[in-house]
């Protein structure tokens, strides 16, 4: 299909620098998540919407692709304000009838143009990590802003789309309260990250939404859902700590256990959250048979735990904000060396037997 162009043209005379960020140039930016008037849509899962910013002979020039159709533009950088000024794009104006298209046009003509056909301004905010990995923010003169990593998103895991039956509930880490039985609260997740759920007499259903923006596996954002006390029983509600989770991403992990069953888990805040299984749990969990007890609690150098019916499989160490910090895999004992973790509150998954257990740890 021949592609018909839709220009833009603004005559800017600021100076050319060549002193912008040289991490930023012929780095591919995935997009991960646009902004506008305070409302975030993160981007669709298995979309790979993305910006290059290229130079030739001291100019600078853009390009963005979408679902049908692509970007391209001529800019200019003002470092020393860490700005960047298009002064000319185009659009390409194939029809777009698929999936995701108005994220296309959410993309190129809320952000990257504006609806009056005017060329825009964005401050930018570039990154670099310790693992290697960079970032980009850029944020036009309304404060709608786009985030950009310098990788793709990973799909999400085919295990996530099934029936999750509940494990076990826990608050700021303290014990956690376990489910066994039939009858327990479960959730159906979907491809289409749509999902129904059953908890005591709520027969619910709801959107997720899919981002890897969080320091765990992925993230879920919850969009809508609706729930009708109709099943009969008590009207407690299990999952409403994530259904009515309104405020960001929730981390997730999903994990296989050493039975080869799966374990997923929903974090709301570092510490609270739900354990679900892929099979149902017919007896009290070991746990709940079992004092799992971290000692000494404040820790100096090192940390013992006791109560385990069976080895250490693997120890995980996260901090508040649910980001790994260490990982035992398959010590012998039960001390664990902590000396080089800093000061402050910690989170212990323990992996044993094929469960997990979730403490509390305080780091002197």
């Amino acid at each position: 299909m021949k592609k018909i162009m839709l220009y833009f043209c603004l005559l800017h005379f600021g100076f050319l620098s060549t002193a912008q960020e040289p991490g930023m140039i012929d780095t591919t930016w995935y997009l991960r998540s646009i902004t506008i008037d305070g409302e975030i849509d993160y981007v669709p899962t298995h979309e790979n919407f993305n910006l290059q910013f290229t130079e030739t002979m001291g100019e600078y020039t853009a390009t963005a692709n979408g679902v049908e159709n692509g970007f391209s533009g001529s800019l200019t950088f003002d470092a020393p304000n860490e700005s960047l000024t298009f002064t000319e794009v185009m659009i390409t104006l194939d029809e777009c009838m698929v999936t995701n298209c108005d994220y296309e046009t959410l993309y190129f003509y809320e952000f990257l143009t504006d609806q009056s056909n005017e060329l825009k301004t964005f401050e930018y905010s570039y990154r670099e990590f310790s693992n290697g990995t960079k970032s980009i923010t850029l944020i036009d003169s309304d404060g709608n802003l786009a985030q950009y990593r310098d990788f793709p998103m990973e799909n999400p895991s085919p295990e996530l789309f099934q029936t999750w039956y509940v494990y076990a509930s826990y608050v700021d880490l303290d014990e956690p309260n376990y489910f066994y039985g039939e009858n327990v609260p479960q959730m159906t997740i979907n491809e289409d990250f749509s999902f129904t759920a059953i908890d005591n007499c709520f027969e619910i259903s709801g959107n997720f939404e899919y981002t890897d923006e969080t320091d765990l596996n992925f993230g879920l954002v919850n969009l809508n859902y609706e729930k009708d006390c109709i099943l009969g029983g008590n009207q407690g509600g299990t999952l409403d700590q994530i259904y009515q989770f309104q405020e960001g991403v929730m981390g997730c992990n999903l994990d296989q256990l050493s039975n080869g069953s799966y374990e997923l888990s929903i974090n709301t805040f570092p510490g609270f959250g739900l354990l679900f299984r892929n099979q149902i749990t017919l007896s009290v969990p070991e746990q709940q048979r079992q004092k799992v007890i971290i000692f000494p609690n404040p820790a100096n150098d090192k940390v013992s735990i006791s109560g385990l019916q069976n080895p250490v499989e693997e120890l995980q160490i996260y901090d508040v904000t649910g980001g790994l910090v260490k990982t035992f895999n398959a010590i012998s004992g039960s001390t664990y060396d902590v000396s080089e973790v800093s000061p402050g509150i910690y989170f212990l998954k323990i992996s044993s037997g094929g469960t997990t257990s979730m403490r509390k740890l305080i780091k002197k």
